[in-house]
């Protein structure tokens, strides 16, 4: 948890106060609000550009 609050300060620029909530239906990793911006690395959100990108092609 340290690690990650030192990575979203030095991308917000300034100390962030963060409220951690488990969400299952992320599968994995993480979604952090900073500000206006969203940083979205979860399982589901590359699972569903995945699935996007093969319709794509398909």
């Amino acid at each position: 948890m340290a690690a990650l609050d030192a990575t979203l300060s030095r991308a917000a620029g300034a100390h962030v106060q963060m409220d951690v909530k488990v969400d299952p239906a992320l599968i994995g990793g993480l979604v952090a609000r900073v500000g206006g911006t969203v940083y979205d690395g979860s399982i589901r959100t590359q699972l569903q550009r995945m699935k996007q990108q093969l319709v794509k092609q398909g």
